[in-house]
């Protein structure tokens, strides 16, 4: 659960970052008033421990950053088993 919301902290800091490039300006000061408030300050501390957080996960996963709980199974060298094989066929001839 943590992973997601330090994800979409995350996805909010990169548009941030975007609108700060592209149209220069910051959404979080143009709320809270300035960089310089403490609030801006916390929400950029936020947005940084989530960046770090996700890297670390990553590492640690060795690059496998899944957000769903669900096992996504990878075929390896795109070969397909014969169950599946027998299932592609009978569904062709049907």
């Amino acid at each position: 659960m943590f992973n997601y919301i330090a994800f979409f902290i995350l996805v909010f800091g990169a548009i941030n970052w975007f609108c700060i490039g592209i149209f220069q300006f910051d959404i979080i000061a143009g709320i809270f008033g300035s960089q310089a408030n403490f609030l801006s300050r916390f929400i950029y501390v936020i947005v940084g421990l989530c960046g770090v957080w996700l890297l670390g996960y990553c590492l640690f996963k060795k690059g496998n950053f899944q957000l769903s709980s669900k096992k996504i199974a990878v075929k390896k060298d795109n070969k397909v088993n014969k169950k599946e094989d027998k299932k592609v066929e009978k569904k062709k001839e049907n």
